[in-house]
């Protein structure tokens, strides 16, 4: 969020994995990809590729950044839809 934070700062949009210079980290259990920004909303997800305890192999956590349509900065929310039995839930950050 810092990356995007700071980038929002110059541009006054979001940007994408390569635009804000994030790097992912190497795992064997998660894939990681930041898409979207500039007009559009970007989105970092970070997807299981093994079974984690409750969190089966696929689980998606999301983190949401979009312009705020008053205030400055960058608006971000946290969710994890895919988790095992429904334990949904959603943050701003």
């Amino acid at each position: 969020m810092h990356l995007q934070d700071a980038y929002y700062a110059e541009k006054n949009e979001t940007g994408n994995g390569d635009q804000i210079g994030y790097k992912a980290p190497a795992s064997n259990n998660f894939d990681y990809t930041v898409t979207g920004g500039g007009a559009a909303d970007a989105v970092w997800d970070g997807k299981s590729t093994t079974n984690l305890d409750d969190c089966g192999n696929g689980s998606e956590w999301k983190v949401t950044s979009s312009k705020q349509s008053t205030g400055s900065g960058a608006k971000h929310v946290a969710e994890a839809p895919d988790v095992e039995n429904e334990r949904n839930f959603q943050y701003n950050l």
